[in-house]
């Protein structure tokens, strides 16, 4: 068993502009515990010294692409992979909060740990609320039950659901006979930055807090209404129905 974290970021070459922004702020908050590694078509020259690594798979699809890079991880000998989407922009990290938790899903035999928490009406929230335990179980009848956001895997378990992926939105309704969970945490906070392959324009003061002269016209920007925003947060919060 390795004593490091894979930190595996789900990525191809389309997106690398996304990652320019993304990468640096989340590396800022690592230390020599985690190796980076990310999905690409065609790696760059990196120094010898850089944390990350690029893990490449030719040009195909999301499914063959990040299935044949997550087999060169297990050869690498990991057993569990931190996995995220090349847009999240962390706002909060506590690395230290992390580690455990991952050897926590060793320790546990956990095959899938989400941060994020599940969208639940205010009647589940409330009983999840009374459990001692920060760990929950994802119900199977959630509609998003291998959801692709920050989680810890066992990597032959994730191997397995991409294999049974048609896409990378089929994948996350993907159901499941192992148990999935959901952690009740704050420590670590993120929020995707790009909305139809656009910039997403709620986060763009967020954006401009690390680069204030950034150019955000070369991709675009979705101009996604808040106060609707706001309002399906509101309807999920009291009916647990998520509308994606």
């Amino acid at each position: 068993m390795i004593d490091r974290m894979a930190i595996f970021i789900v990525s191809h070459n389309g997106s690398r502009d996304v990652l320019d922004l993304t990468l640096p702020i989340l590396k800022k908050y690592l230390d020599d515990r985690f190796d980076i590694y990310i999905g690409c078509n065609c790696a760059p020259n990196l120094p010898d010294s850089s944390l990350e690594r690029f893990i490449e798979a030719e040009n195909s699809n999301w499914k063959l692409e990040t299935a044949e890079q997550l087999e060169k991880l297990k050869e690498y000998g990991y057993s569990k992979v931190f996995l995220c989407l090349d847009d999240f922009l962390f706002t909060r990290f506590d690395k230290d909060f992390l580690f455990d938790l991952y050897q926590l899903s060793q320790e546990k035999e956990i095959d899938y740990l989400t941060l994020r928490r599940p969208a639940l009406s205010i009647f589940s929230l409330f009983r999840s609320k009374l459990k001692k335990t920060k760990v929950h179980a994802i119900e199977s009848s959630y509609a998003y039950y291998s959801s692709l956001q920050c989680s810890i895997w066992n990597i032959e378990h994730l191997i397995h659901m991409v294999s049974l992926s048609k896409d990378i939105w089929h994948f996350e309704k993907l159901k499941s006979n192992k148990k999935h969970f959901w952690i009740d945490q704050k420590k670590i906070r993120y929020f995707h930055i790009v909305e139809k392959g656009l910039w997403d324009s709620k986060r763009i003061a967020a954006i401009q807090k690390w680069y204030p002269d950034f150019d955000f016209s070369k991709r675009g920007v979705f101009r996604n209404s808040v106060v609707l925003f706001k309002l399906r947060r509101l309807f999920r919060f009291f009916t647990g129905v998520y509308d994606k």
